[in-house]
């Protein structure tokens, strides 16, 4: 299964240092197969019944990503700080 990641986490992952960029990335490529993903990862309800996961990685990293029929999308790559920061608030209500 293809996955597509949006232009500023590519940015993101650049700015990494070489181990952490090579963590992530592990991740991420793991989910060419999204239904047999191990780890921390929790399935979230968003808006309008949209069905969001998200991965923690390393204790250090968060992404949320949504399964489709033929592809997955990485929406978000963050600190685990800034994910709290900017949608703690809606990730704690879910």
């Amino acid at each position: 299964m293809d996955v597509f990641i949006d232009q500023d986490i590519a940015v993101f992952c650049k700015h990494l240092s070489k181990k952490d960029r090579r963590v992530v990335l592990e991740h991420i490529e793991r989910l060419r197969d999204p239904h047999h993903v191990q780890g921390d990862v929790k399935r979230l309800h968003g808006p309008d019944d949209i069905v969001l996961f998200r991965m923690h990685i390393a204790r250090k990293y968060t992404i949320l990503y949504r399964v489709f029929d033929d592809h997955v999308n990485v929406d978000v790559l963050m600190t685990i700080e800034q994910v709290h920061k900017r949608y703690g608030r809606y990730l704690d209500s879910l």
